[in-house]
């Protein structure tokens, strides 16, 4: 997957792409980080939290935002990958010319049904390990296409407790690089 180097209080994140043999990427998040631990792998991207991320409902307060996750500049190998995962052999996922110029669309297409496993997975990985996502709701209003980097992103609207258990309500989305909300939504986790 890759390697994570913490290097004068910044983050590095190294990952392979895999897309080409040995082809390698680097993204350098310019963000204090201090004591960090890895969270989780999210193909060849790693989520990296700070030590003190809330981990219980009492540590966090409304407006609270939770570390978010960068993924990309996708490639034409990431949204093929996907497509052939799930078998959707739909030429829009894959096909440069038929999406371009017989669908009109600007590139071919991230599949929805991708966006649709990174949200609830970083909520997911957000509450381990003793919580977990209860629901999550989002639409799709943006499309994904090669060179696009996406945000994940969620913020703490509401926090309260039923049956011993501790809530936080919040929004959450995915945001491109050039600020449209491609899925924006709500969702309530447990901590």
């Amino acid at each position: 997957v890759g390697e994570v180097d913490v290097d004068a209080g910044r983050r590095k994140l190294l990952h392979l792409l895999n897309s080409e043999g040995d082809e390698r990427a680097e993204r350098v998040v310019d963000e204090p980080l201090g004591d960090a631990k890895l969270l989780a792998g999210f193909g060849s991207h790693l989520l990296l939290l700070p030590a003190d991320v809330a981990k219980a409902q009492d540590d966090v307060a409304v407006g609270h935002q939770f570390p978010p996750l960068v993924i990309g500049p996708m490639t034409p190998t990431h949204l093929f990958r996907w497509s052939a995962a799930i078998e959707n052999w739909h030429r829009i996922h894959y096909d440069q010319s038929f999406a371009i110029y017989h669908e009109g669309l600007p590139n071919i297409l991230g599949q929805g049904s991708w966006k649709q496993s990174i949200l609830p997975r970083y909520l997911k990985d957000l509450c381990l390990p003793d919580g977990w996502p209860w629901k999550v709701t989002f639409q799709h209003r943006a499309m994904i296409v090669p060179g696009d980097t996406i945000t994940v992103w969620a913020t703490v609207t509401k926090k309260y407790e039923e049956e011993g258990l501790g809530f936080l309500d919040l929004d959450v989305g995915m945001r491109l690089q050039y600020d449209a909300e491609s899925c924006p939504g709500r969702a309530t986790i447990v901590l």
